[in-house]
């Protein structure tokens, strides 16, 4: 967590508008380890910011990790074999 805030502290622009002129781009690692995991106060550094994640619904903290106004979700890797199922 310490280093996430000091990471932040570098950025110039952050504090300017709140951060709602900023991405970050999180990959969650299934129920292991998760943003929420490594960067736990990010409600409280980030909270405006636009998320870019793998998971809408992020395991350990479900939807109120996932703000679907302003967050992204990335489709997860689908094989070809997967694909045609899906159609």
């Amino acid at each position: 967590d310490d280093i996430f805030r000091g990471l932040l502290r570098k950025l110039p622009y952050l504090s300017r508008r709140r951060g709602v002129d900023h991405v970050f781009i999180f990959s969650d690692q299934g129920f292991i380890v998760n943003f929420t995991h490594t960067f736990p106060s990010w409600r409280d550094e980030i909270p405006h910011s636009i998320f870019m994640s793998t998971e809408a619904f992020t395991p350990g903290c479900g939807p109120s990790c996932f703000s679907p106004w302003k967050d992204i979700a990335i489709p997860g890797h689908i094989d070809w074999e997967r694909m045609k199922q899906i159609r």
